[in-house]
């Protein structure tokens, strides 16, 4: 059997799964990976040309401010998840014009211009 979508076996990849997991309720984590795999089989059905190792970064960590190291402070769960990820991805070497792309995609995912707006930041076409 093939698999409907392939996760980006990258360094970062692999540590940002880890990092998410650990932080991560089951419940959580998996609607992190079917966030990655719609998106995954959305570009493939369009037959865009995505950066995928950037769209699967961006949806394994769109949630983090929803876990414990971020949640419950003053800001918005969106806005401290899209810093704690672009923190993350930057000290694990990631450039940052790629980790601001994520957090600028984190920080929005939850708004009337996400459809819009986060298709045109993670799509290199």
């Amino acid at each position: 059997m093939t698999s409907l979508f392939i996760v980006p076996e990258s360094k970062l990849s692999v540590d940002a799964t880890h990092y998410v997991r650990e932080l991560s309720t089951q419940t959580l984590f998996n609607h992190l990976m079917r966030t990655y795999a719609f998106g995954y089989m959305i570009a493939q059905k369009n037959d865009l040309n995505i950066d995928m190792e950037l769209l699967y970064l961006g949806a394994i960590m769109h949630d983090l401010g929803l876990t414990e190291p971020f949640a419950d402070r003053e800001r918005t769960f969106e806005i401290e998840g899209g810093e704690a990820a672009c923190h993350f991805l930057v000290q694990h070497g990631y450039p940052i014009e790629k980790a601001e792309i994520v957090q600028k995609a984190v920080e929005l995912h939850a708004t009337v211009e996400a459809e819009k707006t986060n298709l045109r930041l993670l799509w290199y076409i």
